[in-house]
């Protein structure tokens, strides 16, 4: 890339940056938070290989949409100004550089990818997640609900998945939307670097 662009090279580098904390966050929440969530219960010994959680099922996906709420507009907004950096850099490049123009046109659609991907692969996950968690915010208001609940197995959830797998399955997808924006790094990269 022509270096006496300056801007053009800030701009690419701030969507790869921007880019690598979307991808860095969503790894988090894979390796971090979904484990944490799914911890078991303080009463099972090391040895016991239960998959009892220690929170109920609609305290889980409460704690679930907790995150779920905090990281949503982080996400949305560092992937937008990210496809925006990318879409500068390009729109700013001199016309002799249309092979890093098409790069990093690509690193813009791989920053906002993440969206249709997760529609359609993320949502209905989410959506009964999100039930589980109006559940919760039901038992919390009423006190003999919240006792009654705490030592009792988890029964089958909304549709019948239990929701630490509805949670392990989103675990599961989001290593898959936090792949997508890799590929745009990758392209924003060569395209510097071309």
């Amino acid at each position: 890339m022509a270096t006496s662009q300056p801007r053009v090279v800030a701009a690419a580098l701030a969507g790869i940056t921007l880019s690598s904390a979307f991808v860095g966050a969503n790894l988090a929440l894979c390796y971090v938070a979904v484990p944490s969530l799914l911890l078991p219960a303080p009463s099972e010994s090391a040895a016991t290989s239960s998959t009892k959680t220690s929170a109920s099922s609609p305290h889980l996906a409460r704690q679930w949409r907790s995150i779920y709420d905090r990281a949503m507009p982080v996400g949305i907004t560092g992937s937008a100004i990210s496809s925006a950096s990318f879409v500068y850099a390009a729109l700013h490049l001199p016309g002799n550089h249309s092979m890093q123009r098409n790069l990093l046109f690509a690193a813009a659609s791989m920053a906002v990818f993440v969206v249709p991907y997760t529609i359609a692969l993320m949502k209905p996950t989410n959506r009964l997640l999100m039930e589980q968690a109006k559940t919760d915010d039901a038992l919390t208001e009423s006190s003999e609900a919240n006792v009654t609940e705490i030592g009792v197995p988890k029964a089958p959830g909304i549709s019948g998945y239990r929701t630490d797998e509805l949670i392990n399955r989103w675990g599961m997808l989001n290593y898959g939307r936090a792949s997508i924006p890799s590929v745009g790094i990758a392209c924003a990269i060569a395209a510097l670097l071309w």
